[in-house]
């Protein structure tokens, strides 16, 4: 069985050397350095806040054994970046090597053949000494790695030893896998106590609010349980969908520390309250959006009326929001009304309000009325184009006047709101067809926002990765095959619509790719990708060649710039410079 293992072992060796030489890597050249660096490194540590805690105290308890031996403890994440250390002074080299600081990447990619990748890949322990590194340059080292596993068995975490290759030691490779062992039960202890404290907590809460909706729901935030009431909220067909807690009005019910696959949220029966949204929680790569995004934070130091067009699914109430978000008004009401919705007989007695008895089916306690709901605040009319006449004539006297009179009563309120009004229509179209009062379009048209549709725009990729990444964390990935066909994909419902389907897709998704059978998309005309993208059919050309062109094509939309290029192509600079020097790419 041992022979097998040393057999396989370097079988598999050979696999990786063949790798690193597919890769263009020369034995006597560099590796690639890649370092983890501010917000990124501080997400990838406090992401791993309980495998770090976990570590420092398994590697304090081998003190002795690292001392007396020369050796280095690592702790890194299961992509290779280093997350944590522990060392000897009598080893300075070690400790201060550069290739070996925090947030370092050891991945295959960067740094050739060694232990911690051959761990990761394999999922098995491993010593990698000496030669056996693909690098020169990492031949002064002997690594002995184990993986670290998670309750469903995949590599969470890797520990590795290191040394000179001038000390190797037998032992080594078992005292990493004594310490990946320990690190793993730690993690399991904290795990079931943490289980056990929602369990109490679940039962404590359940037994005093079963008038309420309770979901559960698991890591990736996809509703596992939901009862009667959640599912009459939520929907029948709730189970197995997305839960985003932060659009309802939801209380947590889970340990405020600690780690747990699951987590259960009451909702509240007040889910009313709209979410609230800000410039900085926009998704801008696309120089046209960026153009609106400046001029919608310049209006938001007016107080002008803003008109907003844009076809349905652009996101015109998400700029409406973040104007509010960005003004003086921020702390006041901000309320949304969607004309369409509004029957033609009750647009006037919603926006203004109504006196007690004043019309059949009157709310016997009557009505405030939105304008007097938002005073202070903002008032959002979207599709304000589908606003019959003789309300419009209405709400330009309000405008104008800045006081309302409910239906049914004698005496007017005097109101302060800031209007912003938007529509999919062409409103000056409408105005000469008589459809639109054109004074009431002026008076709303003080600062005009056009907002471009999907289609136009050159962010769909990273919309959707965005989209996918709140759904499931970083745990699923488009195929190229997918992005491709987003690309081509015309977008009628927009931005809405893109959401959608990427909320679609990572549902019907069994694992970590979302190919293109998981994206139901309309049957409607395709067209050519605005993105940069190859203008010749896949099977004229290899893969390689097909790589090429498209980076050529990145670059030369780009002017060379390798940071927007390797963006456009979802790749990381480091990638794109690897492939630069294999394809011998020069200007």
């Amino acid at each position: 069985m041992i022979r097998n293992a040393l057999n396989d072992k370097q079988t598999w060796l050979k696999y990786s050397w063949r790798r690193c030489q597919d890769l263009g890597f020369d034995r006597n050249g560099k590796p690639i350095f890649y370092q983890a660096e501010g917000n990124l490194l501080k997400e990838l540590l406090e992401k791993n806040e309980r495998l770090i805690r976990a570590s420092e105290a398994v590697f304090r308890q081998l003190d002795q054994f690292l001392k007396d031996y020369h050796y280095r403890a690592d702790l890194l994440d299961h992509e290779g970046y280093i997350l944590h250390s522990y060392g000897v002074i009598s080893e300075p080299g070690l400790m201060n090597n550069p290739a070996l600081a925090i947030g370092t990447c050891w991945g295959e990619t960067f740094r050739g053949t060694n232990a911690v990748s051959f761990s990761i890949e394999h999922k098995m322990p491993v010593n990698i000494h000496g030669s056996e590194h693909f690098f020169l340059e990492n031949q002064v080292l002997t690594c002995s790695a184990s993986p670290i596993f998670d309750e469903a068995g995949q590599v969470t975490a890797v520990v590795n030893f290191s040394s000179r290759s001038s000390n190797i030691q037998d032992n080594a490779l078992i005292m990493a896998m004594l310490a990946a062992d320990a690190i793993g039960y730690r993690l399991l202890t904290e795990h079931v106590k943490v289980e056990n404290e929602l369990l109490i907590r679940e039962t404590e809460k359940l037994s005093s609010s079963h008038s309420q909706g309770i979901v559960t729901v698991n890591a990736d935030s996809h509703i596992i349980y939901a009862n009667k009431k959640a599912k009459k909220l939520l929907g029948n067909n709730c189970i197995g969908t997305a839960f985003n807690p932060s659009s309802l009005h939801t209380e947590s019910i889970y340990p405020t520390s600690g780690y747990c696959s699951r987590r259960s949220y009451m909702i509240k029966p007040h889910t009313s309250a709209r979410k609230s949204y800000t410039f900085d929680r926009m998704i801008a790569e696309c120089p046209k959006v960026k153009q609106v995004i400046q001029l919608s934070q310049r209006a938001a130091a007016t107080d002008f009326s803003l008109f907003i067009h844009g076809e349905s699914g652009t996101g015109k109430e998400l700029f409406a929001q973040s104007v509010h978000q960005a003004s003086m008004r921020a702390d006041k009401p901000f309320v949304a009304v969607n004309c369409s919705a509004l029957a033609k007989n009750l647009i006037e007695s919603e926006l203004f309000g109504y006196k007690k008895g004043a019309f059949t089916g009157a709310d016997h306690a009557g009505s405030l009325g939105k304008f007097r709901a938002a005073d202070g605040g903002t008032l959002f009319l979207d599709e304000i184009g589908d606003m019959p006449l003789q309300a419009q004539s209405a709400l330009l006297r309000v405008l104008e006047e800045r006081e309302v009179m409910p239906v049914g009563d004698h005496q007017s309120y005097p109101v302060d709101v800031r209007i912003i009004a938007a529509t999919h229509r062409n409103l000056l179209e409408e105005t000469k067809k008589g459809s639109f009062r054109a004074d009431l379009y002026y008076r709303l048209n003080e600062i005009c926002l056009n907002i471009p549709p999907l289609r136009e725009r050159g962010d769909i990729i990273q919309l959707a990765r965005h989209f996918l990444i709140g759904l499931s964390g970083r745990s699923q990935q488009f195929t190229n095959e997918a992005e491709n066909m987003l690309l081509s994909y015309d977008w009628p419902g927009n931005v809405r619509e893109l959401k959608n389907v990427v909320t679609q897709a990572s549902f019907l998704a069994d694992g970590r790719w979302i190919d293109t059978h998981h994206l139901k998309l309309q049957t409607t005309p395709k067209r050519a990708s605005t993105v940069a993208a190859p203008s010749f059919p896949p099977s004229a050309y290899t893969l390689e060649e097909a790589e090429k062109l498209l980076i050529e094509q990145a670059l030369k939309t780009h002017n060379s710039n390798i940071s927007q290029a390797a963006k456009q192509l979802g790749i990381s600079r480091n990638t794109l410079y690897r492939k630069l020097k294999a394809y011998e790419y020069t200007e």
